[in-house]
Parts: structure tokens; C-alpha cells; sequence
């Protein structure tokens, strides 16, 4: 038997808990090598703990890191209880070394060889928010879409705080404004000592631009991941329902990452409700 074969074989049978999550065993028929990692990630992160299957799982971690060496498989620990999982406050997991969720959103300039960060905004999973508005890019490099559907909602750089014609809102995030290495240490600022696990929206451009504040990819902070996670991807994989409809401004870093967190949360809530059968 080859080892994926094996995967094959291993992967059904930690994936039962009052019934299958998805059709798994009617998939692996037709599934691709290339499948098997995105399969075991989610039967690992989203079916796993509740199971007594470590032995398994395990030697499915085993064979896929011989099939795939370069993979991580980075998941979350075997519990009794994914409910319980997610209940515990954000400090708890953080003092066992877990992972704290961070979910965020930039808004940017591309000319298809630079990304040029025009803002981020992050939202914890404890609630805690920040929200950053680079003073350092140029805005006459946007494109007319950016000007049109991002800059125009952002404050000018210079705000007359006296002027009664601008709004309370545009005061209030005038001062937001920070430097490119200002918001790289307000970032590594907010997140703290914790061990991020970092959530975006179709998430590529996001993440390269966040890793950009800090130089290159190497030089991220201590215990950070060089990769992020897109719920877009989890919606995918759960065969892409409707999210919530998004009823703040788009295209605001801060309102982006707000809505992320409940696209989050809007998705786990249905995984769990599959897995205990409701």
C-alpha cells in the first residue's frame, strides 16, 4: 500500500462524529493528490478534536509530511470539545501558548510591481481593535478606482480641527495617521506576546503588504507565521455559502476587518453546527 493509499484510507475514519461533516468517503474516489493536504487540514482543524483518533491523525500527519515534506500542518490541539475550544477567553489559549485570531484588512496601491500600503485595520478576537493610515504613501500614485472608492473616504492629511465642514468622523481618523515604521511598531504593539493567527479576505495582497511593514519575510516578529489564512478559503471549502451581507462602508480597512471577524465566526458557528448534527 503507498502512502497515499494510506492517506486515503486513514482520513475517512477520523472524519466520523454522528455522521460525516461533508461526503468524504463519496470524494476520495475522485480526489487528487494535490487534494489530500486541503482534506486532512480540514479534517484535522474541524473534525479532529472532537474525535479520540490521535493515533491516527497522527500517523496521517507522519505519512503527509513524508508525501509533502515542505507542508507545516499548523492545527489546533485535541480537545473533548470544539465549543468549549472556542469559549475559552482569548487569554487563556494565549497563556497555553495557543493561537490568538487576529482578522484584518489593508487598502493599498498596486501598479503590478509595488504594493504600497495606503491602510490596515485589525480586529483581535478579544474585540480589541487598531486602525492605521500610512502618512508616508503617495496618494497621486492611485489609480482611478483607488481615488474613487478608497482615498475619498479617507481624511485628508492635514485637518483644520476648528473647520466645522469636516466631519466628526474625518477628525477622529486624522489621527491615524502614522509613519510606515510607526505602524509596524503599533502593530507588534497591539499583538503583543501573543502567538497570531492571522485571518484576512481573499487575503494574498493583505498579507504581502502586512509583511512588508517589517522589511522582508524573515525578518517578521518572533513567533509570527509566514503565512496567513483566508476565510475566503475556509467559505470554499465548506462548499462557499452566502456570508453576511457587509453593512458598514467597504473598502475601510477597519470596517473590512470587522466584517472578516464575522465572516469568521459566521462560518465556525455552521462547521459546528454539521458536526453535532444539526
Amino acid at each position: 500500500m503507498t502512502d497515499i493509499e494510506r492517506i486515503k484510507e486513514l482520513i475517512p475514519l477520523t472524519s466520523v462524529k454522528d455522521g460525516l461533516l461533508y461526503d468524504i468517503h463519496g470524494h476520495l474516489m475522485d480526489i487528487g493528490d494535490d487534494d489530500i493536504m486541503d482534506l486532512f487540514v480540514l479534517t484535522r482543524n474541524a473534525i479532529g478534536p472532537l474525535l479520540d483518533a490521535a493515533e491516527r491523525l497522527e500517523e496521517c500527519e507522519g505519512l503527509l509530511r513524508r508525501v509533502r515534506p515542505w507542508v507545516h500542518i499548523d492545527h489546533l490541539d485535541l480537545v473533548d470539545d470544539i465549543d468549549a475550544y472556542f469559549r475559552r477567553p482569548r487569554g487563556d489559549r494565549a497563556a497555553e501558548g495557543g493561537e490568538v485570531k487576529y482578522f484584518f484588512d489593508t487598502e493599498f496601491i498596486e501598479d503590478g510591481k509595488t504594493i504600497d500600503l495606503l491602510s490596515i485595520g485589525i480586529v483581535a478576537e478579544d474585540g480589541r481593535e487598531l486602525y492605521e493610515i500610512n502618512a508616508d504613501c503617495d496618494w497621486h500614485k492611485a489609480d482611478d478606482w483607488v481615488k474613487s472608492n478608497v482615498i475619498a473616504h479617507l481624511p485628508p492629511k492635514r485637518v483644520n480641527y476648528s473647520d466645522p465642514s469636516v466631519s466628526p468622523r474625518l477628525k477622529e481618523e486624522s489621527r491615524h495617521f502614522n509613519s510606515h515604521e510607526g505602524i509596524a511598531r503599533a502593530i507588534r504593539e497591539f499583538v503583543g506576546t501573543d502567538k497570531p493567527e492571522f485571518w484576512a479576505y481573499y487575503a494574498d495582497y493583505d498579507w504581502v503588504v502586512l509583511c512588508q511593514l517589517f522589511g522582508r519575510m524573515i525578518d517578521l516578529p518572533k513567533g509570527w507565521p509566514m503565512y496567513c489564512r483566508d476565510v475566503k478559503q475556509l467559505c470554499d471549502s465548506m462548499g462557499n455559502p452566502k456570508l453576511p451581507e457587509q453593512t458598514s462602508k467597504e473598502h475601510h480597512a477597519l470596517e473590512d476587518a470587522r466584517w472578516t471577524k464575522q465572516a469568521h465566526e459566521f462560518l465556525i458557528e455552521r462547521l459546528k453546527r454539521s458536526i453535532n448534527g444539526m
